[in-house]
């Protein structure tokens, strides 16, 4: 690995929908395209995915920007 340092920052925003409503957009696999804009323009890579459980949607990816 080179040498630094890794930065994370996170940041809260308040939206006028569902909870349910947004879960389902940021899980719907065909409208990442929509939501890959939140990394500066790239595109986002899938490193993980995780059933939590018997559904489908029950699930948890690991993201990272490409």
């Amino acid at each position: 690995e080179p040498p630094g340092i890794v930065l994370s920052a996170a940041t809260s925003v308040w939206l006028p929908v569902s909870p349910q409503r947004l879960f389902d957009f940021l899980r719907d696999e065909r409208l990442r395209s929509e939501w890959d804009i939140l990394s500066n323009g790239g595109p986002m890579q899938e490193m993980a995915h995780i059933a939590k459980g018997q559904d489908h949607g029950n699930c948890v990816s690991l993201l990272r920007a490409s």
